[in-house]
């Protein structure tokens, strides 16, 4: 049984304002702070690590500037917002620790908004809009039908802890949540569930074209099978569940399923990606990359998707401790060429997947190293030997990989028997 918690008021850095008249500590530090942000370091220096000697400089300099951008980046902070309560809007907000706090509830109250996006009209940047999810009396969820568009640096939670938000779009050809490219400041959204209905034709559900933008418990429950319109320049028909474009992202535990596309980056020159513990699956395709992108993708699992599991066109990045298994075709496919960004595939478990685990088109680039690649129907790694720059360091684990007529990993990559498993053996 979940426990239902109401929120504390709590200031821009998860510390309780007041109880009982006398000061709190803090109860709930950030995730990429303290004890978890030395975590995240410890996996990065693990990569780095592993890269030392084998040419993967890339790795640890992403890795090293990745926890720095992380460590840096905090809630604003609340400046001169002045004392006691006002109101805007039909609503009020009270004012806790400096932070106005505004409370969105739809059954309405003294000083309550109805909906979230009275909320967020009110609210100015800095300030925390927190969502009632149930009916007070009875406990029956609440589904907030209304279309997000944010251009403040705002935080948007759950007013319970462990209970999520559900949010459906009222308008059809409207993405779900759009986070504008104008927003300086962090916009910080947690506890959100959006569930597009059956005709919901939009490019995609969630949008971030600009700014700098944290999600956390944010799941996108869509349905396979629903056409959505192209995504500009990329010459294909997807309804993504999250669309990544410019500024800085950082996705944490979401999860996207039952959408044509999981997770698309449509890279936007300066942009930065960072994407944890998350989960794409049973969708068309799970993840996919559209030009020079290179998130750092770690910890995430990639699994049961229709077609392939991530997808990088001209883009890279590192991507590490993963698990992408189960995929209607192939796990990972790199679709580069000669001037696209290096892939950096480490310590991954990629299995079960029908086509290869790992399939390269000529002109692929980067390192694939300490993996273990099961069970591919279509083999480990698959390719045309000569016309990639791939490096296979260190050895990776591979059981139990076929490919009809060869057999064997690297078979088809480098044109050897069955029961070749050594790129770099002499023999091959």
């Amino acid at each position: 049984m979940v426990a239902i918690t109401m929120r504390d008021d709590r200031g821009t850095n998860g510390k309780v304002a007041r109880r009982a008249g006398k000061p709190c500590k803090a109860q709930r530090p950030s995730r990429w702070g303290g004890r978890a942000a030395s975590k995240f370091a410890r996996l990065f220096s693990a990569a780095a690590l592993l890269a030392g000697g084998l040419g993967m400089g890339l790795v640890a300099s992403t890795a090293s500037s990745g926890i720095a951008m992380a460590q840096q980046i905090e809630f604003p902070p609340p400046g001169a917002l002045g004392r006691g309560t006002g109101s805007r809007g039909g609503g009020s907000y009270k004012v806790t620790g400096g932070v106005r706090v505004y409370t969105v509830d739809q059954s309405g109250g003294r000083g309550v908004y109805k909906t979230i996006m009275g909320a967020v009209n009110a609210a100015p940047a800095g300030s925390i809009i927190r969502v009632m999810p149930t009916q007070s009396a009875t406990g029956i969820p609440y589904t907030y039908k209304e279309n997000l568009f944010v251009s403040e640096a705002v935080r948007i939670e759950s007013a319970l802890i462990n209970f999520p938000i559900t949010v459906t779009p009222d308008a059809i050809d409207a993405p779900c949540l759009l986070v504008s490219g104008k927003t300086t400041g962090l916009v910080e959204i947690s506890d959100i569930q959006f569930v597009p209905t059956a005709d919901y034709r939009r490019d995609a559900c969630v949008v971030m074209n600009g700014g700098v933008l944290t999600l956390r418990n944010v799941r996108v429950l869509g349905s396979v099978g629903i056409e959505g319109t192209n995504i500009i320049g990329s010459g294909f028909s997807y309804q993504p569940g999250f669309v990544l474009a410019g500024g800085f992202s950082r996705l944490e535990d979401v999860e996207a399923t039952g959408t044509q596309m999981g997770l698309l980056i449509n890279h936007v020159p300066g942009a930065t990606y960072f994407i944890r513990d998350s989960q794409f699956h049973h969708n068309v395709n799970g993840v996919r990359l559209i030009g020079p992108a290179a998130p750092d993708f770690h910890t995430n699992q990639v699994y049961q998707n229709v077609e392939h599991g991530v997808v990088a066109v001209n883009g890279g990045g590192n991507y590490v401790s993963n698990r992408i298994e189960r995929n209607g075709a192939n796990g990972i496919f790199m679709q580069q060429n000669s001037g696209s960004v290096p892939m950096q595939i480490v310590a991954n478990i990629i299995n079960d997947n029908a086509g290869a685990g790992i399939r390269l088109l000529p002109g692929a680039v980067g390192t694939i190293g300490g993996n273990a690649i099961t069970n591919n129907l279509g083999g480990a790694v698959v390719g045309s030997e000569g016309s990639t720059q791939i490096i296979f360091e260190p050895p990776n684990t591979i059981v139990d990989d076929v490919f009809t007529g060869g057999g064997g990993f690297f078979s088809r990559l480098f044109g050897s028997g069955a029961g070749a498993d050594d790129p770099n053996d002499p023999d091959r």
